[in-house]
């Protein structure tokens, strides 16, 4: 369920990272020297309102493997 709290939740401090790379990046810096992180850990995040929305069918396979599901 959704806290209310969802911008610190969905950009944890390594995403917050990443988008601070790609603000030196727009700026101008080179992609050489830019660091390469690679992601250690993957969530499946799952907006079942937003799915139904759209009507977009999530198969119960699915939701059963998501690590959080936004009703």
């Amino acid at each position: 369920m959704c806290d209310g709290n969802h911008r610190n939740r969905l950009l944890p401090p390594p995403h917050l990272e990443n988008l601070a790379g790609a603000a030196r990046y727009i700026e101008g810096a080179a992609v050489s020297y830019l660091p390469f992180e690679e992601s250690t850990e993957i969530r499946l995040a799952i907006n079942l309102r937003m799915a139904r929305a759209l009507s977009i069918a999530i198969p119960a396979t699915i939701l059963a493997r998501a690590d959080e599901v936004i009703e």
